[in-house]
C-alpha cells in the first residue's frame, strides 16, 4: 500500500469518496458512533469524523473503485487513538480491531516481531516472534495484512512479505478475504499477486463457501493476464465447488479450462479436476484434452554443455503431453465413459500408447474388466486396418496379464 500500489485520491467511479467510507465503516472505528463523515481537504482524499474529530487519508485500488486502507492523520479529540497517528493500516484493521487499545508499544512489538518472524536460521528468535504475534491477536493479523499490502515501505520486500503471508495463512480467518482481494487489485507485481491468490485458495480450503469470493475468483480466472494466477483462481473455485454451495460452479470451471490457451495452466487445471471428477461435465472436459500433444512446462533453453543438451532431449521424449496427463487422469478416475473414450483415442491414433506407461495400461485392464471387452469388440468389428492394428497392440498387453 505504498504509493507504488495504491493511490490516495478520489475514485474515478461515480461514487463520491464519502460513500466508500460510509459503506466500509458504518460506525467510526474510534468513537464507535454512527458514521458522520465529511471531506476535509481540497483533493477529496481526506475524511473526518464529525463526532470525534479524527481525520484519515484514504487510499484506493489502482482502478480507484475500492477503499483499501486508511492512514490516521489526526487523532480524535480525546486522544484515544493518539498512538496510531501516522499509521497506515489496511481497511480490515479499522473494521475489526479495537483501535482505542492500540498503543505505540503494540506497534513496535508487531513490527519487530514481523521482522524476526522472517529470521529463518534462528529458531528461538522465530518462536518468540511467533508467540508475541499470537498474543496480539487481531492486531497482529491485520498489521501483517497491512505489511502484505505494503504499508511499511521499509519492510516492503519478499523476505518480510513471506512471513506475513505465513502468519495470515496460519490464522486462516475469513475476515481477511475482502482485504486480500483489495490488496490483489492494488499491486502490479505478478509474483506478489500470485502469493495473494494462493493464500486466498488456502483460506477458502479451510472455510465455507463465500459468494463474494466466488465472484472475485471468477473474474480473475477469466480475465487475469498471468496464467499461473488464472489457474490458481480456478483451483480455488474447484475447492469451493466441493463445499456446500448454492450455485453450480462446474459449468463455469469447465468452460474456463476449455478456453485456456496457456498449456501449463490448462495442465494444472486438469489435475485439479480430479477433486470434482464425479460430474460428467468434468469427464467430458478431460476427454477433450486427449488429442492434445503439447508438453506442459517444456521450455527450450540453449544448452551450455552436452549434458544440458542430453537433459533437454530426455525431457522432450519422457515428459507427458497434455493428452497423456488426461489419459492418466481418466485411468485414475475410472469413469466408464472416460475409459472407453481413452481406448478410442488410442485406436484412432489420437494418443500414442507408446508414451503411456505399460503399468498404467495394465492397471486399467485389471481394474476395469469392461475395458477388455470394449477393446476386443473394436478389434473384431473394426474394418479400419489402423484401428485394428492399434487395438491388437493393446490386446497384447492384455495377454500379458
Amino acid at each position: 500500500m505504498s504509493d507504488k500500489n495504491v493511490k490516495s485520491s478520489i475514485s474515478d467511479s461515480n461514487e463520491p469518496p464519502l460513500t466508500f467510507m460510509q459503506s466500509s465503516l458504518s460506525n467510526c472505528p474510534i468513537c464507535k458512533i454512527k458514521a458522520d463523515y465529511s471531506i476535509s481537504d481540497s483533493k477529496k482524499s481526506k475524511v473526518m469524523c464529525n463526532n470525534c474529530g479524527a481525520e484519515w487519508q484514504m487510499f484506493f485500488t489502482l482502478s480507484k473503485d475500492q477503499l483499501v486502507s486508511l492512514r490516521l492523520e489526526k487523532p480524535d479529540r480525546e486522544k484515544r487513538a493518539k498512538d496510531l497517528k501516522g499509521c497506515l493500516k489496511i481497511l480490515g484493521f479499522w473494521q475489526f480491531c479495537n483501535v482505542s487499545n492500540y498503543s505505540s508499544s503494540t506497534e513496535k512489538t508487531i513490527r519487530k516481531s514481523l521482522e524476526n518472524y522472517g529470521a529463518i536460521n534462528f529458531k528461538k528468535i522465530r518462536e518468540k516472534a511467533h508467540n508475541d504475534l499470537s498474543d496480539q491477536g487481531d492486531f497482529s493479523l491485520f498489521s501483517a495484512l497491512s505489511l502484505v499490502g505494503g504499508a511499511y515501505p521499509r519492510l516492503y520486500n519478499p523476505n518480510f512479505i513471506r512471513p506475513s503471508l505465513a502468519l495470515v495463512k496460519e490464522f486462516s480467518d475469513i475476515r481477511v478475504l475482502p482485504d486480500l482481494q483489495r490488496i490483489f487489485k492494488s499491486t502490479v507485481v505478478d509474483e506478489h499477486r500470485l502469493s495473494i491468490i494462493e493464500l486466498i485458495v488456502e483460506i477458502v480450503r479451510q472455510n465455507e463457501f463465500i459468494p463474494e469470493v466466488s465472484t472475485f475468483l471468477k473474474t480473475v480466472a477469466q480475465t487475469d493476464k498471468h496464467a499461473p494466477i488464472r489457474s490458481a483462481a480456478v483451483a480455488s473455485l474447484i475447492i469451493q465447488n466441493g463445499q456446500s454451495v448454492p450455485e453450480d460452479l462446474v459449468s463455469f470451471i469447465v468452460e474456463v479450462i476449455s478456453k485456456e490457451k496457456d498449456i501449463d495452466a490448462r495442465a494444472t487445471n486438469l489435475l485439479n479436476l480430479q477433486k470434482i471428477s464425479s460430474d460428467e461435465r468434468v469427464i467430458d472436459c478431460i476427454i477433450a484434452s486427449l488429442p492434445n500433444r503439447e508438453i506442459p512446462n517444456y521450455k527450450f533453453d540453449l544448452p551450455t554443455s552436452w549434458l544440458d543438451a542430453a537433459k533437454e532431449v530426455i525431457y522432450l521424449f519422457t515428459a507427458p503431453s497434455l493428452g497423456e496427463i488426461a489419459a492418466n487422469l481418466l485411468i485414475e478416475i475410472g469413469n466408464r465413459k472416460g475409459i472407453e473414450s481413452l481406448l478410442e483415442a488410442i485406436v484412432n491414433s489420437q494418443l500414442d500408447s507408446f508414451f503411456l506407461q505399460r503399468k498404467r495400461i495394465r492397471y486399467m485392464f485389471e481394474s476395469y474388466p469392461y475395458s477388455k471387452e470394449y477393446l476386443l469388440n473394436i478389434y473384431e468389428t473394426s474394418k479400419d486396418e489402423k484401428r485394428k492394428l492399434n487395438a491388437d497392440r493393446l490386446l497384447k498387453i492384455v495377454g500379458e496379464l
